[in-house]
């Protein structure tokens, strides 16, 4: 979504988690309840899911109020920081710098990433890399939006389907050994 508004030269200026969205309809066909997605939209009997892997959901793109459309023309954008739901952007902690906002894009998307999964998760070193280079503190260094999709599809391409389809462990997640040891980030001898 986002290359596809940096191909049309609109920044959006605001990618985050509240701003990013599950359309869930491919992985429950027949819906499920809103109060309970374990329960069917009728709340009669239990709701036919499947997973992300299985049934791929699409995600979609919310919140075009801080979005700005940008004429080639005039070159690379300099614009005022728009501050959104992330407020981390290096280029933005003065709060009156005008700079490019494509290049922030990028490192809204690779903040999300790094702080709602690498930060959280075990098994995501294969795109820590990635993710260092869209946060870098230069916004001149950061790749573009197609240099960071071909990337991903190249990084995507190596990983095997156990690895695609492997279980997120939280980092501070304890897992039992059996004998009554425990292990994980929490233990300690």
């Amino acid at each position: 979504g986002i290359q596809f508004m940096h191909q049309n030269h609109v920044a959006h200026q605001d990618c985050t988690t509240e701003n990013i969205m599950l359309d869930p309809s491919k992985m429950y066909p027949k819906s499920f309840h809103p109060a309970n997605i374990k329960r069917s939209r009728d709340f009669c009997g239990k709701a036919k899911g499947y997973t992300r892997t299985w049934r791929p959901p699409r995600y979609l793109l919310i919140d075009f109020g801080l979005s700005r459309q940008y004429d080639p023309a005039n070159g690379s954008p300099l614009d005022r920081p728009l501050r959104g739901g992330d407020k981390s952007a290096p280029e933005h902690q003065d709060g009156n710098t005008p700079c490019n906002p494509f290049p922030t894009d990028v490192y809204y998307l690779g903040n999300l990433v790094r702080e709602g999964f690498i930060q959280k998760y075990h098994a995501f070193e294969f795109i820590e890399p990635l993710i260092a280079d869209m946060v870098q503190e230069d916004p001149t260094k950061r790749p573009t939006m197609d240099e960071v999709v071909t990337h991903f599809a190249e990084i995507k391409g190596k990983l095997s389907t156990w690895k695609l389809r492997s279980r997120m462990a939280r980092r501070n997640e304890v897992w039992p050994l059996g004998s009554g040891r425990m292990e994980g980030s929490q233990h300690t001898s």
